[in-house]
């Protein structure tokens, strides 16, 4: 125990570590430093039992502890000043947090000077700081950059390029208040204008990156589909002319006649299996059990705004049907 000469009473070690540590927490709630780290010494000192005093091997260990997180914390410093000034008149990339949108910020750009601030690292980019620990890459030239995004547009282009004789699906926003436009069809050629590759479709121009599905074959367009009309009674039955994408829904024009769906993906994925071999399940009448079957869809059937496959004259819903793998 240590006694205290002001008021005494005793205080273990343990207390006057905390005394320390509360200290040294006010001054830093985060990083217990080598300031904290030689306060909390001095406090062990101030409180021992002057008729038993802390054995003088333990000071020296805890001194040499001290000696060590300094050199520690010097040579960290040093090494992060060091690789800082290396990267004087490089271009970096990193990615910083947007003070004024709080969202993750990409920042490419040479570092023109470094500047210390509260002992942190912090490279010049124009008229931003960056910390040095934000840093992700660092070219070895200016036109480092430059020759990546050249790679990256060889490399959409190349791709892009291979679509051409290909079935594309895509939905283009033209305008900020426009409705989406629906475009399915055949890749005649692709277009690059100043890196950016453009798949040309009839007398229709679409961005690469607005392509949802690929496919060899027909998807949707001309392909054959029954529905109900809406909530009534009413059949129609014939091909698919176009897509209509409204507000809330999206339509297919069967016989100038609109059948509402309930996305493109499901009714792509339906009208694909048509002529094609699936397993499906069905409920047993008798014993109430779930049976598992196979089968070919002949048709692709909208009803009340739901997908069906006809399999042997039986409405089997689209969620109940699945491929079978082909080996």
């Amino acid at each position: 125990m240590l006694k205290n000469a002001v008021n005494n009473n005793y205080i273990s070690i343990e207390k006057a570590k905390e005394i320390s540590s509360e200290k040294a927490t006010k001054t830093n709630k985060n990083d217990l430093g080598k300031d904290a780290f030689l306060q909390l010494l001095v406090t062990q000192m101030r409180y021992q039992d002057p008729l038993n005093p802390t054995n003088d091997k333990e000071f020296l260990a805890q001194m040499a502890q001290f000696t060590s997180l300094e050199q520690m914390q010097n040579l960290n410093k040093a090494t992060s000043n060091s690789q800082a000034f290396a990267m004087i008149g490089k271009t970096i990339q990193a990615t910083e947090v947007n003070q004024a949108t709080l969202e993750p910020e990409l920042i490419q750009g040479k570092v023109d000077s470094v500047r210390m601030k509260n002992g942190k690292t912090f490279l010049v980019v124009g008229e931003k700081e960056i910390s040095i620990e934000k840093v992700e890459t660092v070219f070895e030239s200016e036109n480092t950059v430059n020759e990546m995004k050249q790679l990256n547009s060889n490399v959409a282009s190349s791709q892009s390029l291979s679509l051409i004789g290909k079935v594309v699906q895509a939905v283009v926003q033209k305008g900020k208040d426009e409705q989406p436009e629906f475009i399915e069809g055949k890749v005649d050629y692709v277009k690059v204008l100043e890196g950016i590759p453009t798949l040309v479709i009839g007398n229709k121009e679409i961005s690469a990156g607005d392509v949802m599905i690929i496919s060899d074959e027909r998807l949707l367009l001309g392909k054959e589909i029954k529905a109900t009309l809406g909530n009534s009674e009413e059949i129609v039955e014939g091909n698919i002319e176009a897509v209509k994408i409204g507000k809330d829904k999206i339509f297919l024009i069967v016989n100038n006649k609109e059948v509402s769906i309930p996305g493109l993906g499901k009714i792509t994925e339906a009208l694909s299996m048509v002529s094609k071999q699936v397993e499906y399940t069905i409920q047993n009448q008798s014993s109430s059990q779930t049976v598992t079957m196979q089968g070919i869809v002949e048709k692709v059937m909208v009803k009340d705004g739901n997908i069906f496959v006809e399999i042997d004259n039986r409405e089997i819903p689209l969620q109940q049907v699945k491929f079978i793998k082909q080996f």
